[in-house]
């Protein structure tokens, strides 16, 4: 059985329904479930190592998906909660899934945790030299360290999963609905607020993309590295914008002054491609092809 914190979530929901649909035994675990599933779905804080233990004991787990976390903005906003979600939770999750027998702990971390690195230094790769540059990523960072100590000590098989900025349809988030809204409003318009200077690269991919290359590291038979970048493409969020405008006329587009400082503008996924052979899908295709979707509703 594969257990998936965070289940409920942007990616987390496409990675269980995925497994599901692949017929594998999946468990989400989750701070809040919105809606019944075709799988198990549990209310668990991983904050609380008590009641999380309770669900290692009702389930045969034997590999964990983890991408439960409190995100960029709202770690800088709730330091101390970021804190026991991000790190404690994480912990608890390692230690339980030593004392489990565990098989395999993908651990959904992040780009941010590579910090900045300018344009010259870049792609950056995953055994380059990094230094977080937010909490957020600081966190992330941390988690990745503890995970490998595991690994090396006591054999669990820790992978680290670092995902790019993860676009795609569903409800809006409150600090970077920009993500969602290059999709859900592809046919109707509206204004798109991506907050980054026009010129800032950023390292993105389609949050479908990313839940099957998440699925790819959890289920493979042999994974032969222990960290890897997902696949993503490094577009400036003019060239984004432009495309989105060249969609739909009816959408206006609102630049920001956030700059790309916290987060390499180029990403190399080149390990994954070798390693796994997944074929991944343009964000300028998978934009045409929802906005097609969407005329056809």
């Amino acid at each position: 059985m594969i257990l998936v914190t965070g289940g409920s979530g942007f990616l987390g929901k496409l990675v269980c329904d995925n497994l599901h649909n692949t017929g594998y035994a999946v468990i989400n675990a989750s701070i809040s479930i919105q809606k019944e599933t075709p799988y198990p779905s549990l209310k668990v804080d991983i904050a609380d190592a008590e009641s999380l233990e309770t669900l290692y004991k009702s389930f045969p787990i034997k590999t964990v998906i983890h991408l439960a976390a409190m995100l960029h903005t709202e770690s800088w906003k709730k330091p101390s909660e970021a804190y026991m979600v991000n790190v404690q939770g994480s912990r608890n999750l390692l230690e339980l899934s030593r004392k489990y027998s565990v098989a395999r702990f993908v651990f959904g971390s992040t780009v941010d945790a590579l910090g900045f690195h300018p344009a010259e230094e870049s792609p950056v790769v995953e055994n380059a030299q990094i230094l977080p540059t937010d909490f957020y990523g600081e966190t992330k960072r941390f988690v990745e360290k503890l995970g490998l100590a595991y690994r090396q000590i006591y054999g669990l098989e820790f992978v680290i999963n670092r995902i790019p900025f993860i676009v795609g349809p569903g409800i809006a988030t409150p600090t970077s609905a920009w993500r969602m809204e290059i999709f859900n409003l592809l046919v109707s318009g509206g204004e798109i607020d991506f907050g980054f200077i026009p010129d800032a690269p950023i390292p993105v991919a389609h949050v479908l993309d990313s839940a099957l290359e998440t699925i790819v590291l959890a289920t493979a038979q042999t994974v032969p590295h222990d960290t890897y970048h997902l696949p993503n493409e490094s577009i400036k969020i003019s060239d984004l914008a432009h495309f989105v405008k060249q969609q739909c006329d009816k959408i206006t587009i609102k630049y920001g002054s956030k700059k790309p400082d916290f987060y390499p503008t180029s990403v190399d996924a080149s390990r994954f491609n070798q390693d796994f052979h997944f074929e991944h899908t343009s964000l300028f295709t998978r934009l045409e092809q929802h906005k097609k979707s969407l005329e056809n509703q």
